[in-house]
Parts: C-alpha cells; structure tokens; sequence
C-alpha cells in the first residue's frame, strides 16, 4: 500500500511522465531511422522506369498540349502544376523520380512535425511506427502531399493560428478533394477576429486556386478528376468493387486502375450526395468536442467507403488521424486505424492474386473493409458522445 501512495506523488508522476516522454522520444527516432532508410531506397529504385504511378506523372509532365483539355488528366490542377515543376526542375525521368520522392521525404516530416507541434512525440511516434508498412508505396505515389496539408492545418487549428489552417486546407484542397470538408473548422469561434481572418484568408487563397483550376482545366477538369478520366468500374479494392470481385466478377484495367462491373455518373454523384455531409458533419463536431483525430477518421472513411476507387495508398490518408486519436485518448479507434492499414499493407504482398480473384485473397480485401465500416462507425460513436465540448 506505501508502495501504491508513493505512486501518486508529485515526484513519482513527474517521472512517470518523464519516462513516457523517453520512451516517445526513442520509439520516435527509431521508426524515423526506418523511415529514411526506405526512403533511400526509393530514391535509388526509382531512378528507372518501373513504378506506375511515377512513370504516369511523368507521362502528364512531358505530353505536348494543355492538361485536361487536349489530353485526360485525373490528377488535380495543383499536383499537376507541382508535377509539370519537378520535370522541369529535373529534365530526364531518372532525375524525376528521385525529385518526387524528395518531395515526399518534406511531407513526412511535415506530417511528424505537425503531430510533434499540436499532439506530442506521442503521436507522431504512432504515425512513425504505423506508417511502415505502405511507406515504401507511399513514397512511389504523391498521396503524403495532402496529408502533410490536412496534418498541419489541424495543428495549426488546435494552436489557434487559423491563417495557417487556411492555407493548408486550401493547398490540401488543391492537391486532392478529400480535404475540403476540413475547411468547417474555421467557421468555429475563435478569439478577437481570429475566426473571420481565418475565413478571409482561406476564401482569397480558395479562390486564387479556383481560378487557376478554371484557367487550367474549366469544368472538364472537375469531371475528369471526380470521375478519374470518366472510368466506369469499381475500383476493385473499394467498398462494391471488393464484393464483386467476391461473387465471381473479372477484374480489367480502366483508366489507370484495377476494375471491376460498372457504375455511371448517377451513382458516383448520389454517393458523394451521400458522404459530403456525414462528412462536413463529423468534422464539425470533432472540432467542437475537441475529437480531431475521430473527426478525420470519420470524414475520410465515409468518403472512402463512398467511393468507386479505394487504392491501396489511400489508407495512408488515415494513419494521421490515427495518431491524433491515438494521442486523444481514443486507442480503440487509433488501433482500429492500424489493424486497417496493416491488412491494406498484407493483401499488396499477394497483390496478383487479388487481381486474379483468388477467392481468399479478396477476403483479405473485403475483411479490410468491413473494419474500416467498423472504424467509421467507432468515429461517429465517439463524435456523438456529448463530452469534452469546446465551442
């Protein structure tokens, strides 16, 4: 009993938290030491031809003629500008690759930044650690952009400095689509005129981007990146497209990527009619209850279980909020979040026989997205929950 009463002095908690602090702090250096070797390793692997997603960029880089208009684009205005920049910084395809996986290395530290800066070396040892597994896919794509965006607006938002919120959802927004609910966070009080510069600048910044997507791409644009070209199947790793992979369908490659059936521009727009405002909502109230990271788990999940296209680097866009829950108090959801990251990660290593509609390994595929349906629903239990309101 003396021993349990010394526990809960000042001097034994002080050093509790001093040890949980080391602990954080070395966990975190280790997985950050992983971290640079397998991005070194992308760095030299992709000096050639080989990863799918690189080799398209560079194809968007060096055809003649304008984006969207007289060539289909699926990529948004932003990261089509950041790509067309980094060819032109680099002049050859070797060079390229290794540009854009430079830009990945500032990312992932943006994103262990960002979490160290709002949440502590707690959660950016999560993010660390969690995020193996698909780093190396990861640092072949351009998916940690808008992730690093979303990472330190949130920050910036729990720091109160909203100008740099708006920046980086505008920018985020830019890049991919799936930030843009984010920006209702700024409508929440703030203190003095914290609130309305926050919407100003997010608003003249929105609109500078808008009219260089417009200038760009016009509506067509807008369509071609909804609709990733116009392509009619389910992507097979999606909510529908998993299931249908399940019951017999023939995966075939449309538009860059693995699908499956069809579905037209009725359904795509009734299911994002759906997704938008779940949402818009989730992150309203994660932001009013002081729940950020089960307000992006909720958003981004509805948004990807909504979706005809679920690659596998789009789990990556989760591992941040994970670590933000994580950091919360909300472990249930964080391990959630990792359980489905790591089964996206499992079934990439028998990836064919996915493509092939081995009936085992697309229940690996659909077992995933039954714990994501799990994960949102733990999001939205948590968001209703009437405690820790802030605002």
């Amino acid at each position: 009993m003396a021993f349990l009463s010394n526990l809960e002095t000042p001097n034994s908690q002080f050093a509790i938290r001093n040890l949980q602090f080391l602990r954080s702090r070395t966990v975190l250096a280790g997985a950050l030491a992983i971290h640079l070797a397998i991005m070194s390793g992308v760095f030299i692997l992709t000096a050639g031809w080989g990863s799918g997603d690189f080799d398209r960029f560079w194809e968007i880089s060096t055809t003649p003629g304008r984006p969207y208009l007289d060539f289909p684009v699926e990529r948004a205005p932003a990261e089509v500008v950041l790509i067309k920049a980094i060819a032109l910084a680099t002049g050859t395809r070797e060079r390229f690759g290794r540009g854009a996986l430079l830009v990945n290395v500032a990312a992932d530290a943006t994103i262990v930044s960002a979490l160290a800066w709002a949440w502590g070396l707690e959660a950016a040892a999560f993010y660390a650690v969690t995020s193996i597994p698909l780093l190396k896919l990861l640092a072949e794509r351009i998916d940690l952009w808008s992730v690093a965006m979303v990472s330190l607006a949130l920050a910036a938002w729990k720091r109160d400095r909203r100008i740099l919120t708006s920046a980086g959802l505008a920018v985020g927004t830019a890049l991919k689509l799936w930030p843009l609910p984010f920006s209702v966070l700024l409508a929440l009080p703030a203190p003095g005129l914290r609130r309305l510069a926050g919407l100003v600048a997010f608003v003249v910044i929105g609109l500078a981007l808008a009219g260089m997507w417009w200038a760009l791409a016009g509506w067509s644009g807008l369509y071609q990146v909804v609709t990733f070209r116009g392509a009619r199947g389910w992507q097979i790793e999606s909510s529908v497209g998993s299931l249908l992979m399940l019951a017999g369908s023939k995966s075939r490659l449309e538009a860059g990527a693995l699908r499956t059936g069809s579905t037209n521009a009725f359904v795509t727009v009734l299911m994002f009619v759906v997704a938008a405002p779940m949402s818009i909502w989730a992150v309203w109230r994660g932001g009013r209850t002081g729940h950020l990271g089960a307000a992006w788990l909720a958003s981004v999940g509805t948004l990807l279980l909504l979706s005809a296209l679920f690659s596998a680097q789009f789990a990556g866009w989760l591992i941040a909020g994970g670590a933000i829950a994580w950091a919360e108090g909300d472990k249930r959801l964080a391990i959630l979040t990792a359980v489905a990251y790591a089964i996206t990660f499992s079934f990439t290593t028998f990836y064919t026989s996915v493509i092939d509609g081995y009936f085992p390994a697309v229940t690996v595929v659909v077992f995933r997205n039954v714990i994501m349906v799990m994960l949102v629903i733990e999001a939205f239990r948590i968001l209703m929950k009437r405690s820790r309101r802030l605002c």
